[in-house]
């Protein structure tokens, strides 16, 4: 699309550039066959003296014994120009058979007003903008593949050191986001989906964790997305299934249960229930999902950081087999921060190509740091 946009582009200002800007020019010519050739000639047929003021090129071939002649002119002073041209033949004829003794004056091509300019041609003039056009499309793909983020899993994980879990493709293509009012459609995605639940259950080093924390390298990666849909596939394998919506800007989670009236766990960080933490979860239409949604209380990001956080995930896992928990980008809020030290396991969702190496390195320095323990990355929205 945007190779044709550029191309129509370059063929709309190639018209406009050969019929409106460029400035039409007439060319007219003459040759005359004199009889004599030497120095002094070609220099005399091109002075000042004989041209007076006239613009008109002039060149002697003394080998063949011919003086060129052409002037260049606009369509307003083409018989001016003609005029002239045919003045200064009169003159130079006089001032040769007056100096140089010439006998012969031959004029071989007679100067003639022409019906067409000379530097006008349409299909050359739109083709330069045409080809003018390929070049910024082929300097504008080799700058969004330089600003491109990491589209392959082999790449990333010998490049980052961690595992892809799975890679996601981006269902909805015409908004170009993944629609959390949906599951996921394509047979691809769930399998995928398959793949990532497989992949974190059984993580050599850190086998069925019970408490997953996803968080994006950015925001708007399709965290929640991902989260959803796992949590959908672990109902196919566990009873009771709680997903926690830590998102206390977006509530994208809680928004997608229509619980966004009730209480969770804001409310109880601030009024600190954490005994009573039971009271706030709420029921979805799925029997084996749950939501502890974010709550209406109104609080800042720093009260994620106190410990008692780490007393709701133990009290919570008493009764659940999985929890996971749906959060902010941790390269750009607090909350994931210390949510990755207390999880059993953490999942990093990138979205495919947009994502760079840059922001897959400051999360995983970021978890590394806490202690957190990183089962791996997610790609989302491959194309």
């Amino acid at each position: 699309i945007i190779l044709i946009c550029i191309l129509l582009i370059s063929i709309v200002l190639g018209i406009f550039y050969t019929f409106v800007i460029k400035k039409t020019k007439y060319e007219i010519t003459a040759q005359i066959l004199i009889d004599k050739a030497d120095a002094s000639i070609e220099n005399f047929v091109a002075s000042k003296d004989l041209l007076n003021g006239k613009s008109i090129n002039t060149s002697f071939i003394k080998t063949s014994k011919i003086i060129n002649i052409s002037t260049i002119s606009n369509k307003e002073n083409l018989e001016q120009s003609y005029n002239n041209l045919n003045s200064y033949i009169q003159d130079l004829q006089l001032k040769l058979q007056e100096i140089y003794e010439i006998s012969e004056f031959n004029i071989i091509e007679r100067p003639q007003i022409p019906d067409k300019p000379y530097n006008v041609n349409n299909v050359k003039d739109i083709g330069i903008c045409v080809l003018a056009g390929i070049i910024v499309y082929g300097v504008y793909i080799i700058i969004m593949i330089s600003m491109r983020g990491p589209t392959n899993s082999i790449e990333i994980e010998n490049t980052t050191k961690l595992n892809v879990l799975g890679s996601v493709i981006l269902e909805n293509k015409k908004d170009k986001k993944q629609n959390i009012l949906y599951n996921v459609k394509m047979k691809k995605n769930i399998e995928e989906i398959k793949r990532i639940e497989a992949n974190i259950e059984f993580n050599k080093d850190n086998r069925k964790p019970k408490t997953i924390l996803l968080t994006g390298t950015d925001n708007k990666v399709g965290t929640t997305y991902i989260t959803n849909n796992l949590a959908n596939q672990y109902s196919k394998l566990y009873n009771r299934v709680l997903l926690i919506d830590t998102d206390i800007k977006e509530k994208t989670l809680t928004n997608f249960y229509n619980k966004a009236i009730e209480n969770g766990i804001t409310n109880a960080l601030e009024l600190k229930e954490l005994e009573q933490i039971e009271k706030f979860i709420q029921k979805t239409e799925n029997e084996n999902i749950f939501i502890l949604p974010v709550g209406n209380s109104l609080i800042e990001e720093e009260i994620f950081l106190q410990e008692n956080v780490k007393d709701i995930l133990e009290e919570l896992k008493k009764n659940y087999d999985i929890i996971l928990i749906d959060s902010h980008s941790i390269n750009n809020h607090v909350i994931p921060i210390h949510l990755t030290t207390i999880s059993d396991a953490t999942a990093m969702v990138i979205e495919s190509g947009k994502t760079k190496y840059e922001q897959i390195q400051k999360a995983k320095s970021t978890i590394e740091k806490v202690g957190g323990k990183i089962t791996g990355i997610v790609m989302n929205k491959m194309m």
